[in-house]
């Protein structure tokens, strides 16, 4: 970029973090209140997003307003309803302290990071980081929203929204111009958090410049994701799950089924199946014995394995580990679920039930790390800050230590962490001699 386009994404970083001293300080009730007329602009605009969508995006007005609209109404009403509890400091409770450190007072505090940085995705462009934005603003931060190419139209109609929810406090959401170096020169500029929905490969050129300044960041960088077929499962269900999860947004979403590991059984019935309604579908269905190299949208691999701990170590060997979802009898599927390495995983379902508000979502290995969305997605707006209160007027702690503390201390530790309970019982006397010797030391 031009020393011009520099100043400029630098000037904007330095009005968001203006923005954010003045937004940090509202009560949380309060942005709330925004929140709630922004919820309201939102479902009124709801049609002009559905036609801010690129075209590039092959999908209908409806489509819009169910996979994006919809869930991102829903996780705005969710914020107004948990926010303020969420973000409330808990003080600890007394039990679990250690006695040796007299009253403390422990309590855990959430603070808003900053300046937060949203590197948003060109498939879903509205809810995934509509939802980042408003967890970002309810937790008292500024947020830059970076639209992927293409989809600038629907960030600032967003911001627009914003702008006649939050009145006074609009610049607190500003949106940079789509091309990459904006997010660079945002990073390098001083953002506190970077917040990337994008490939592994985005996700790799922007951790080298979060590295550079030492930025936190929370990374979905997409998945191959894999379906286990379980002995006893639904096969038509199955099918409508597999096919809606290719057709679904011209199978460009994350989640979307590229594996599906099948026993010979189960294949021999599913194919047929498979096959008839892939007839007519803009994908490829594929099968094979082997794990594929790679496999890309919109292609399905159906991979026969001899039995499910054959599928869990041929999937253990795929370097995403997004979603993955299992179709069988319930207690079948609960139970291979809890072996399979996902961020999410789904039961007799795919895709859609992460659209909940409640859950919180991310992926593992080459897929990202830490969450967005849900109340732990609230939370990774926030930085924790713990304050501790002694109670106590002892200043013992203060004292500098003497051959007396030494056994004083290795008693106390028998006593507190014995190797059994008859080890402890023994250790009580020597404590108490201990004790007393410490009395008479410090009574000369």
């Amino acid at each position: 970029m031009t020393a011009i386009a520099n100043t400029a994404i630098a000037n904007e970083v330095a009005a968001a973090r203006a923005a954010q001293r003045s937004w940090s300080g509202v009560r949380v009730a309060q942005r709330m209140r925004v929140l709630r007329r922004m919820r309201a602009e939102l479902a009124r605009r709801a049609n002009e997003f559905a036609a801010a969508m690129p075209a590039e995006l092959r999908r209908t007005a409806a489509d819009t307003l169910v996979a994006e609209v919809l869930p991102l109404l829903d996780a705005v009403r969710f914020l107004e309803k948990r926010a303020a509890g969420l973000l409330a400091s808990q003080r600890l409770a007394d039990e679990g302290r250690s006695p040796w450190l007299g009253a403390v007072e422990a309590e855990v505090c959430r603070e808003p990071v900053g300046v937060v940085l949203l590197v948003a995705p060109g498939n879903y462009p509205l809810f995934l980081a509509g939802v980042q934005c408003l967890q970002g603003l309810a937790a008292g931060n500024a947020v830059l929203w970076k639209p992927a190419p293409g989809t600038g139209a629907v960030a600032r109609l967003f911001a627009d929204c914003w702008r006649r929810a939050a009145a006074g406090w609009a610049e607190a959401l500003r949106v940079l111009d789509e091309s990459r170096e904006a997010a660079t020169e945002a990073i390098r500029a001083g953002v506190d958090r970077v917040f990337l929905t994008g490939s592994p490969e985005t996700g790799t050129v922007v951790m080298r410049e979060l590295a550079e300044t030492q930025t936190s960041s929370v990374l979905e960088l997409s998945g191959c994701d894999a379906v286990f077929v379980l002995e006893g499962a639904e096969l038509p269900r199955v099918v409508d799950a597999l096919t809606f999860g290719m057709r679904l947004n011209g199978s460009s979403t994350c989640m979307a089924p590229r594996r599906v590991f099948v026993t010979d059984t189960v294949a021999n019935e599913l194919m047929p199946l498979l096959r008839a309604a892939f007839q007519g579908l803009d994908a490829t269905l594929v099968e094979t014995k082997g794990l594929p190299e790679d496999i890309l949208a919109p292609v399905l691999s159906v991979v026969r394995v001899a039995n499910m701990r054959e599928a869990l170590d041929a999937d253990a060997q795929c370097p995403y580990a997004l979603t993955a979802a299992v179709f069988g009898p319930e207690n079948s599927a609960r139970e291979l679920a809890e072996r399979v390495n996902a961020g999410t995983v789904f039961i007799n379902d795919l895709i859609a039930p992460a659209a909940d508000a409640r859950v919180p979502f991310g992926g593992r290995k080459r897929s990202g790390f830490g969450v967005t969305r849900g109340a732990e997605g609230l939370l990774a707006m926030t930085n924790v800050k713990t304050v501790l209160t002694q109670r106590s007027r002892s200043r013992r702690h203060y004292e500098a230590t003497t051959a007396a503390h030494e056994e004083l201390f290795s008693a106390y530790i028998a006593v507190r962490h014995p190797r059994d309970f008859l080890q402890g019982v023994r250790a009580v006397p020597r404590l108490i001699r201990a004790a007393f010797r410490m009395q008479r030391q410090k009574g000369k």
